[in-house]
């Protein structure tokens, strides 16, 4: 089993897709469950981050299974092919002692 480390940068992804989650004007629904729709540049933008940062925190969260993440066509923005429908696992998150109000 692969031993996965949760820093601050990993909290800092999980908390801000947590807050685009909560915070969406309108909410995402996507296979009857909320999710966000965002690019790893968008997020990386967010967070003042590299999209390669993103990337790996996101790739540890999912081991973690604590994301979801489906492939596929931004559905409000046209020209952006290659989006990321993110699902998060509220239950999973609490098990691995990540919580959208830890640090």
């Amino acid at each position: 089993m692969i031993e996965i480390a949760i820093n601050n940068t990993t909290r800092r992804v999980f908390k801000e897709i947590v807050a685009w989650r909560d915070n969406a004007t309108t909410p995402l629904i996507r296979d009857g469950e909320l999710c966000i729709c965002a690019t790893h540049a968008q997020l990386a933008e967010s967070l003042t981050s590299t999209t390669a940062t993103v990337q790996r925190h996101l790739r540890n969260l999912r081991r973690l299974g604590v994301i979801r993440v489906k492939r596929g066509v931004h559905p409000y923005k046209t020209g952006i092919l290659s989006a990321s429908f993110i699902f998060v696992d509220e239950e999973k998150a609490f098990e691995v002692g990540l919580t959208k109000n830890a640090n």
